[in-house]
């Protein structure tokens, strides 16, 4: 339907919505999130890095598979977006925004939210660290032994599934 609709009609409608939903949903959690007792070890856990992972083969073909999306599929989709701007559109700028808004949510929202508190509650023990695994199995699991863990996980899946139906009507 979305989709059917248009660029204009449809996918800026939905991006108008959703976008503020999504920052509004992740701002709540993330508040929650560093609120919790001892969340400094799961921050130090994020931003203090295991250099000797560097070794393994694994770590860089996991580097080179998200290079690889972020260069032909996620590029594709920018070079289809950029073609409905206006003449009087700065594509440097919107490029610029476009980039940095996007680092600002995966890192703040999606990195603060969920690795400090797997770690948190978890200590890291979950031995599937997929995003799969980590969404739909660890998150609920944490959500399930914090004070109102039903409110924040609603918000959660809320914040996946807008996140999901946002990236879904790009491809």
């Amino acid at each position: 339907f979305i989709v059917y609709r248009g660029i204009a009609k449809g996918l800026e409608k939905l991006a108008k919505i959703a976008a503020p939903i999504l920052f509004v949903c992740s701002s709540v959690l993330l508040f929650r999130v560093l609120s919790l007792d001892g969340i400094m070890n799961g921050l130090g856990k994020m931003w203090n890095p295991d250099w000797n992972a560097l070794a393994k083969a694994d770590v860089w073909v996991a580097a080179a598979g998200q290079i690889f999306f972020s260069l032909s599929v996620g590029f594709g989709i920018v070079l289809v977006f950029t073609s409905y701007l206006t003449e009087n559109d700065d594509v440097t700028l919107s490029g610029l925004t476009a980039a940095s808004l996007n680092e600002f949510v995966e890192i703040v929202f999606g990195g603060m939210i969920t690795i400090p508190v797997w770690f948190l509650f978890l200590a890291g023990s979950s031995s599937d660290f997929s995003t799969f695994s980590l969404g739909f199995t660890a998150l609920p699991a944490i959500f399930s032994q914090m004070p109102f863990g039903n409110i924040f996980a609603g918000i959660w899946f809320t914040t996946l599934f807008i996140a999901a139906i946002t990236s879904s009507v790009t491809d």
